[in-house]
């Protein structure tokens, strides 16, 4: 089934995404050089860090890829073609694992051939547990090894993605409303009680992993904001109502920016997460002054945003590259190293399967033409 109309994007949420996939990689540089101890400056009990808690970033990312899934079973609802929900499922899961596979295989193989220039070694049965990883299996607790370590998002997300859709898709106004909201935050108040963050991506729950329990709650939730933003784009807003909602906007980003950077305790992280739902809400609405605004709503922001992925997959190989080869170098140098290793690296990816992509279909539009003439 295919949507005769085209998303547009959202500006503000492309930019958004590149923030936080730089937060993510951030954290982690900081996690892996300073141990999140490094503190830049003092304000009184505050203290700024470099992205302490930035994994409060992979939610945010989880609740944008709820809202657009619930945008695409919104729209494909209001159409009057009818099909199995089983294959619309089937069908949503499979487009998404081919988007995201034409930056996921390659990276894969970059990140295979780094291995081996620093030193692993790989055997028959040690290269065979990581083909589920290829999969975006490496959430099922199928296969031990990665190639890319940062990769369960991806897997979590997909797992998500696949119990929640079909269930979206035949109730979608008792999910959006009632059931979302409700069990998404309480799933996130248990995770917080029981295991103290949100975060822990190995943690394992019984029967399945802590990172797929995350990602159905922030999925869920990603509906509901979806389903209030469209409710709320239905209404004409008087100026000082969109003043309103943009300056909520800034304060519920700014309130997860300033957690980022701080030292407050993880067990914050599920009001941080219930403040992005509120966020990103407020950013699909388009109610605001922010989105339509040439600040956002440009070719910059929409290049940011593509970048995010390619950015945040190819963070584990430059920070396997740079210790190793620039072991000498100091932490602040090798942070630097590999941030902007990894930002300009995505940009050549990017690039270079853009450019593949269009051959590819302009070849594919030519034979097709031709068939036609024939």
């Amino acid at each position: 089934m295919h949507m005769k109309k085209k998303y547009k994007k959202n500006g503000l949420i492309e930019l958004m995404r590149f923030v936080f996939a730089s937060i993510i990689i951030i954290f982690h540089v900081n996690k892996d050089l300073w141990n999140r101890e490094i503190v830049l400056f003092r304000l009184g009990s505050f203290r700024f860090t470099p992205a302490q808690n930035g994994n409060i970033g992979v939610d945010f990312f989880f609740l944008v890829s709820g809202a657009l899934m619930a945008m695409t079973i919104y729209r494909l609802s209001r159409t009057e073609q009818e099909t199995s929900i089983g294959v619309e499922t089937a069908g949503y899961i499979w487009k998404k694992c081919k988007q995201i596979w034409l930056y996921y295989l390659p990276i894969c193989a970059v990140s295979f051939f780094v291995r081996l220039a620093t030193g692993t070694k790989f055997g028959f049965w040690k290269v065979l547990s990581m083909v589920p990883s290829l999969l975006f299996l490496q959430r099922s607790g199928i296969g031990s090894m990665n190639l890319i370590g940062v990769a369960w998002y991806l897997s979590s997300m997909l797992i998500a993605m696949a119990i929640l859709y079909p269930v979206c898709r035949k109730y979608y106004d008792m999910f959006t409303l009632v059931w979302a909201p409700v069990f998404g935050t309480l799933i996130i108040g248990a995770l917080i009680k029981n295991t103290g963050t949100l975060g822990e991506s190995n943690e394992w729950i019984s029967v399945i992993y802590k990172t797929n329990i995350r990602a159905i709650a922030d999925i869920s939730l990603g509906t509901t904001c979806y389903e209030l933003a469209r409710r709320l784009r239905e209404q004409t807003f008087s100026e000082r109502k969109r003043w309103l909602l943009t300056g909520i906007g800034f304060v519920t980003y700014g309130s997860a920016f300033m957690y980022i950077c701080s030292n407050r305790s993880s067990t914050y992280g599920g009001i941080i997460c219930l403040l992005l739902c509120i966020a990103v809400t407020i950013s699909f609405s388009e109610s605001g002054y922010l989105v339509h605004h040439q600040w956002f709503q440009n070719k910059f922001c929409m290049f940011l945003g593509s970048i995010s992925l390619p950015m945040y997959l190819m963070q584990d190989v430059f920070r396997r590259l740079v210790p190793y080869y620039a072991a000498g170098s100091s932490k602040k140098v090798k942070a630097l190293l590999i941030f902007f290793g990894t930002l300009v690296s995505a940009i050549l990816i990017k690039a270079i399967i853009s450019f593949c992509t269009e051959r590819y279909l302009k070849k594919r539009t030519g034979r097709t033409d031709q068939a036609e003439k024939a």
